[in-house]
């Protein structure tokens, strides 16, 4: 008994209908204002993510190092915290402070108090303590 050999595509070619999909030019122009806005969307949400401090772990951190004095050049006693993120620290009794596992980058590190405060920018490198040297804090009138 032999087998017949099955149909093929090529024998139903005349049969089978081409079909052309034409789009209007409103339709097209819908299409492409929704690629424009998915790839806007993308590009958002990216430069959100890399400006993350999620992003910036996985880039790298650094340390701060210095000492802060009054304008008398007494060692200052105080909170050392970066803007933007939870990370704080006090001064030791002599003024020095280290502040550890800051995101890379330009920062902010703030020297203060209970009443007042000073902001000071510094910037942060990978794997790396910045050294701020002697930082004065100004004692300012509350009011």
């Amino acid at each position: 008994m032999a087998f017949e050999k099955p149909p093929s595509l090529e024998n139903f070619q005349e049969i089978i209908p081409e079909t052309k999909i034409e789009l209007t030019l409103r339709q097209k122009t819908i299409r492409i204002l929704a690629v424009i806005c998915v790839l806007l969307l993308l590009l958002l949400v990216s430069v959100n993510l890399w400006k993350s401090d999620l992003t910036a772990q996985l880039r790298g951190t650094g340390a701060v190092h210095g000492v802060a004095v009054t304008t008398l050049g007494k060692p200052f006693e105080g909170s050392i915290f970066v803007t933007g993120t939870k990370l704080a620290t006090k001064t030791n009794a002599d003024g020095s402070f280290l502040l550890k596992n800051i995101p890379i980058g330009q920062r902010f590190i703030v020297i203060a108090d209970s009443q007042s405060g000073r902001e000071v920018p510094v910037n942060i490198v990978a794997g790396q303590v910045t050294e701020m040297g002697m930082v004065q804090f100004e004692l300012t009138a509350a009011p």
